[in-house]
């Protein structure tokens, strides 16, 4: 299986618009696993996101902070990489 992320938008009739390059890549002779996520709310999901983490990270002193910021900078983006299994 090949993981593709990329924004889509829905179009009047109905269906899933996605770029060009990713249904390149797609064989149409396999079905293909969607997942669907709306970013309608996607300003509160990150506000609700921000609090979680302040709390979980409350007791951890600024070094540690720091050296968590930088992992997750290093490790948070998948933006076009391809996962093989």
């Amino acid at each position: 299986m090949e993981y593709y992320e990329c924004y889509g938008e829905i179009v009047s009739d109905g269906h899933l618009k996605i770029p060009e390059e990713i249904v390149k890549k797609i064989s149409n002779e396999h079905k293909v696993r969607l997942i669907i996520l709306s970013n309608e709310n996607d300003k509160k999901t990150q506000l609700d996101a921000l609090s979680k983490m302040n709390g979980l990270l409350s007791d951890i002193n600024n070094d540690e902070l720091n050296n968590f910021d930088e992992a997750l900078k290093k490790r948070i983006s998948l933006k076009g990489r391809v996962l093989e299994l």
